[in-house]
């Protein structure tokens, strides 16, 4: 950017090739092409800036990142002083204005320039700034009401349209660099929640073959409590059984005993048979 700054005076119809250029030249290609009424510069609708105040969007990223580097190489601004001639049969008002014109705007131009290069555009507050001691600046040169400024200002709205779309671009792209690394971290963390749901499954896997393995267990214990159950029921029938024969048994024996008393040896030996 700081380099269309620099050339871009050209579109004014400026000879000079570099900021340390005579203006010598300017008296011949004011004595060409002075206006017979008009003294003003041209207008803006009659401006026509070259390519590189105005890059395209595709093209200025390239521009805008080489413009530091640019600048710092920059010598500041020095014009030769150029006379005026004024002898009496030569001298011609309308020339010397003209040319006078031409010399101010070009030196306001590089002016600004070295403004700009000591500015770091990278700062929204420096941009800010910048364009406010601008605009201060061509609202002096108006109040002295004796340059028509139309020309110069059309240079600057140019250069910060140019930074105004760099700075879009820019966004744009910090606005992917961030989308991109959302993404990147978005899927780092699925890869993490897929390593962490493989190891989860391995084990849930493990849980449900030990599930069965109980199952089986479960499933053979049932069927040896069901046998179990089952033979104990019938033991039980049979422990009834035997204590209604012994009641009987008893019964019988008592009624022996009522009937017929036994003896005393008689007695003995049954205690015995009983015992």
């Amino acid at each position: 950017m700081v380099e269309d700054c620099v050339t871009s005076p050209n579109s004014l119809g400026v000879v000079a090739k570099s900021p340390h250029t005579s203006f010598d030249g300017v008296e011949h290609h004011a004595a060409n092409n002075a206006p017979s009424t008009d003294l003003s510069l041209p207008k803006e609708s009659n401006l026509v800036l070259p390519e590189d105040v105005v890059p395209s969007k595709l093209a200025m990223t390239s521009k805008m990142e080489v413009a530091a580097s640019q600048a710092k190489r920059l010598k500041a601004f020095e014009p030769t002083p150029w006379p005026l001639h004024l002898d009496a049969p030569n001298f011609k008002p309308q020339e010397t204005i003209f040319r006078i014109k031409l010399y101010f705007v070009n030196t306001m131009w590089h002016t600004l320039c070295e403004w700009i290069e000591g500015f770091s555009l990278d700062s929204l507050d420096s941009f800010t700034k910048l364009e406010e001691s601008i605009a201060l600046s061509l609202e002096e040169i108006k109040k002295e009401n004796v340059i028509d400024t139309s020309t110069l200002e059309a240079l600057i709205e140019a250069f910060f349209k140019t930074y105004a779309d760099y700075d879009a671009l820019r966004s744009s792209k910090m606005t992917k660099e961030f989308h991109q690394e959302s993404l990147s971290d978005v899927r780092r963390r699925l890869d993490d929640a897929k390593q962490e749901y493989e190891k989860v499954s391995e084990s849930v896997e493990k849980l449900q073959a030990s599930l069965v393995n109980v199952e089986q267990q479960l499933a053979s214990l049932a069927s040896r409590k069901k046998k179990i159950v089952a033979s104990l029921d019938k033991q039980q029938v049979k422990l009834t059984k035997s204590q209604e024969n012994v009641d009987v048994t008893e019964g019988e024996i008592y009624t022996i005993e009522a009937n017929h008393p036994l003896s005393d040896d008689e007695a003995e030996k049954f205690s015995l048979l009983k015992g």
